[in-house]
């Protein structure tokens, strides 16, 4: 027998949990009603404590902390602009970067380039690349530069 549902009323230390009747073994059939004493009532209150501490640190950890890391301008102007074709974590890894076989951006070989020599690229633009000149202001390039260095430190 298998307990149907659990009733819990925290804040007026009651619980309770429906058993299916055995004479009627149906889904929607009748239902026998049992209260739980206090110390159950704490153990749950404890257990939902505890999962709720846990269930908000992993929230925090896997959402917060990695939106704090790619919360730069560079970051937002890049995946608006470039992640189409370079992935958004810059490593070429889309279907136009395989296309195009695009190098990852955050490889030691490509890392090397100078700024100036980046602000060049994606100013004028490379085939099959397009200038960006026209599009992002000077600022706007220089930011995608830095998001790339430091997504090269990253690696």
């Amino acid at each position: 027998m298998t307990i149907r549902s659990i009733d819990i009323d925290v804040l007026a230390g009651e619980a309770r949990w429906s058993l299916p009747r055995l004479d009627c073994p149906s889904a929607i059939g009748p239902q026998t009603t049992y209260n739980a004493g206090p110390l159950l009532v704490q153990e749950v209150r404890m257990r939902l404590s505890n999962r709720t501490i846990a269930i908000c640190g992993l929230v925090y950890v896997g959402l917060i902390l990695p939106l704090r890391a790619e919360d730069s301008p560079g970051a937002t102007v890049f995946r608006s602009n470039c992640a189409i074709c370079h992935a958004g974590d810059a490593s070429g890894n889309t279907a136009l970067g395989k296309k195009y076989k695009l190098r990852d951006l955050k490889s030691p070989e490509v890392q090397k380039a100078t700024d100036a020599e980046w602000f060049d690229l994606i100013s004028k633009g490379k085939k099959p690349m397009p200038a960006f000149a026209g599009r992002l202001k000077d600022d706007q390039i220089h930011q995608i530069i830095s998001y790339l260095r430091e997504c090269g430190k990253k690696q």
